[in-house]
């Protein structure tokens, strides 16, 4: 483990940018990775879930 920030009220949306923030670099997220909490969810839902 490399970085670790917290799920604040943006979602992985704002713990994404902080983490690129704070470690002066860019982030590149695979969507198809991230684990849904409900079936055929939008990347904009999984962003702001």
């Amino acid at each position: 483990i490399i970085g670790i920030q917290d799920m604040g009220a943006a979602g992985l949306t704002s713990a994404s940018c902080e983490m690129a923030a704070k470690g002066g670099a860019g982030i590149e997220l695979w969507m198809d990775k991230v684990p849904q909490r409900e079936a055929g969810m939008t990347a904009y839902e999984m962003m702001l879930s």
